[in-house]
């Protein structure tokens, strides 16, 4: 029974740095990449390394970050909204409903997975 406490501990601490922040970016623009293959699978492109990528300049596009919210779980915040004029206000009213959206979604994911490590915890101390 401990080395099984043990070891979840163990990964938890793993866990615990990927959920200690939440960051939820929304970007506007285009960006020119050719994706080649017989098949293109979609859902398996890469979407942070094309961003990335678009932002330094290995693909082209033109990449506006509308929107960051970050959270810590010690309340620390940081938010930003673009002041860009090529982003009109109807395109930012848009921008703005999606990444709120986002936010939320993230923060519900994150809560439900500690809601299940948490009782994960709780039935192993009780056996």
């Amino acid at each position: 029974m401990a080395g099984k406490f043990e070891t979840l501990l163990d990964d938890l601490k793993d866990v615990a740095i990927d959920f200690s922040k939440l960051t939820v970016t929304t970007a506007t623009g285009d960006i020119e990449a050719a994706l080649s293959g017989k098949e293109v699978d979609l859902n398996k492109v890469d979407m942070e390394e094309l961003f990335k990528d678009a932002a330094t300049g290995k693909v082209d596009g033109n990449l506006i970050i509308a929107a960051v919210d970050s959270y810590k779980l010690d309340g620390d915040a940081f938010v930003f909204r673009t002041n860009n004029p090529k982003v009109s206000p109807e395109m930012a009213a848009s921008l703005e409903e999606a990444h709120t959206n986002a936010v939320i979604a993230g923060q519900s994911l994150r809560d439900g997975i500690f809601d299940i490590v948490k009782d994960g915890i709780e039935t192993l101390v009780k056996k």
